[in-house]
């Protein structure tokens, strides 16, 4: 009976050494520098970042894209240039586009205009084509890719429009 939570203990033990090692390769930077280059993220484009003054549901909204784009600075895959005041996102390897790059430079009414090109219930390619249009490339591209790559462009795009 003794010998069994011993054993027990080792094997959790051993789980939650492996389960830091695996966090350990996912992450490239620790979580509050990650969070800190979001904050210098929302200064450099004038995006309000004082859930104080938010309701709720603005809040819960901002919190879900700032979620997003703090795990991808600590993944690496996003970066804040801020000599060129862009941001810097890598293809994740989960995309066929793995290791492309997309810069963002901000919102500009030409980049919503884009949408206007579909019909008003064409809610995804609007989407897209706003991203698309940020990011300089072809909807195509945007299109392509993985669902957590796009989560990612899209919350850029959504925190963008509270600029």
């Amino acid at each position: 009976m003794f010998g069994n939570n011993d054993k027990n203990n080792e094997e959790n033990n051993e789980k939650t050494q492996e389960k830091a090692e695996n966090s350990a390769k996912k992450y490239k930077i620790d979580e509050k520098t990650a969070e800190i280059e979001f904050n210098n993220f929302c200064e450099m484009w004038s995006i309000d970042n004082d859930t104080n003054e938010m309701n709720e549901e603005d809040k819960a909204n901002f919190e879900k894209q700032k979620s997003v784009l703090v795990k991808a600075f600590r993944k690496g895959l996003l970066i804040l240039d801020r000599e060129n005041r862009s941001l810097v996102y890598t293809i994740s390897e989960r995309s066929e586009k793995a290791g492309e790059i997309v810069k963002m430079k901000g919102m500009k009414g030409s980049d919503l205009m884009a949408a206007d090109r579909y019909k008003e219930n064409d809610l995804v390619h609007k989407t897209q084509s706003v991203i698309a249009s940020m990011a300089n490339v072809p909807v195509s591209f945007i299109s392509s890719l993985d669902m957590s790559d796009l989560n990612v462009l899209q919350s850029c795009m959504i925190l963008f429009t509270q600029g």
